[in-house]
């Protein structure tokens, strides 16, 4: 379902669709109606909530440790990608 452009949209029309009708799409969607929702936020950190869908609260949220989130940016953007061991002649 998520492709290359999972992220980019067209505006196709003069306004978003409203999150009710956004709401009902994704729950059509879910396997599972006794399981929480989980969303995803990407500010002001990496963070997710989990959501009841029936009464809206909030049961749990999950936020990248400023551990993870600092070797993450060391790697992706500093480090870039780690080189590959050489693999003996034998192997090839």
């Amino acid at each position: 379902m998520a492709g290359h452009n999972s992220r980019n949209v067209e505006e196709v029309g003069p306004k978003p669709l409203p999150l009710d009708s956004l709401m009902t799409r994704v729950q059509a969607t879910l396997p599972d109606p006794k399981r929480t929702w989980q969303v995803s936020l990407s500010a002001p950190r990496r963070a997710s909530v989990y959501v009841d869908p029936y009464t809206g609260q909030v049961t749990g949220r999950n936020e990248r440790l400023p551990f993870f989130d600092t070797m993450f940016h060391l790697h992706r953007w500093l480090l870039g990608p780690l080189p590959r061991p050489p693999v003996p002649h034998r192997l090839r």
